[in-house]
């Protein structure tokens, strides 16, 4: 746990025979905890694959104290000859990302660099979208009448 972090883990036994005579307990104390190596044990996205549907990077952060970990989203065509052809989308490294028209038709994928703050990194994970992105469905935002609704004029 992230609580024992620089603390010192106490440990104390009290031994009792099978006739139930209670002996001398004893007490061992460990070196300070250190944290572990940054790590993400689950990455997924999170979120509908579709145009200006906002996506998630789900992760699970384990190694200590996180701290500004590293974070790129990318992309590659559906219809890709090498599917190891994977575009940044620039400034797209936040936990999350809204695909655009530009997405229509690609994988997105998250690469997700766990850093802890101390500054120490762990392994790259990736995480894929299971389908391509697709165009959203039409709709209107801001819908008004403008002008005075009168008998026998236009509005």
């Amino acid at each position: 746990m992230t609580d024992d972090i620089g603390q010192v883990l106490r440990f104390e036994y009290t031994p009792v025979s099978t006739r139930g005579v209670v002996g001398a307990p004893a007490t061992v104390l460990s070196s300070v905890v250190m944290p572990g190596l940054p790590v993400l044990r689950r990455l997924s996205i999170i979120g509908n694959p579709e145009e200006y549907s906002e996506m998630f990077a789900d992760a699970e952060y384990f190694g200590g104290i996180q701290g500004r970990s590293d974070i790129q989203w990318s992309r590659r065509s559906a219809c890709a000859d090498s599917p190891d052809k994977w575009i940044d989308i620039p400034g797209a490294t936040q936990p999350s990302y809204i695909p655009t028209s530009d997405d229509i038709q690609n994988y997105l994928r998250v690469s997700y660099r766990p850093v802890r703050n101390d500054g120490t990194a762990g392994q790259v994970v990736y995480a894929i979208t299971q389908a391509p992105i697709h165009a959203c469905t039409p709709r209107v935002d801001n819908l008004s009448i403008t002008g005075t609704a009168r008998e026998g004029e236009k509005v």
